[in-house]
């Protein structure tokens, strides 16, 4: 597995949070599910950590950060994972 070329992908769909871990290949190498419980603002960090450590992984690993969401952007999750990824990115430059 190449580090550098890692990817997080954090999709919010019919209220549930899937976080997917994947190669610049699009290969998926892990992933972690949960229902969206109005607390994602204490979870999301805490997950994206689990699942980057897990992998044996650092964030710096992480290449990049997306978001794909069927919430409006007026939504609160979805304002929540945006700002997440976008701190996690510009951490990149």
């Amino acid at each position: 597995m190449n580090k550098k070329t890692m990817k997080l992908q954090i999709n919010i769909k019919d209220n549930n949070i899937l976080l997917v871990l994947e190669a610049e290949t699009k290969e998926k190498i892990d992933k972690i599910s949960f229902p969206n419980e109005r607390n994602l603002t204490e979870k999301l960090l805490v997950l994206i950590d689990n699942l980057v450590k897990r992998n044996k992984l650092e964030i710096n690993d992480i290449k990049n950060v997306k978001v794909k969401s069927d919430m409006a952007d007026s939504f609160t999750t979805a304002r929540i994972a945006k700002v997440t990824a976008n701190i996690i990115n510009q951490m990149k430059q």
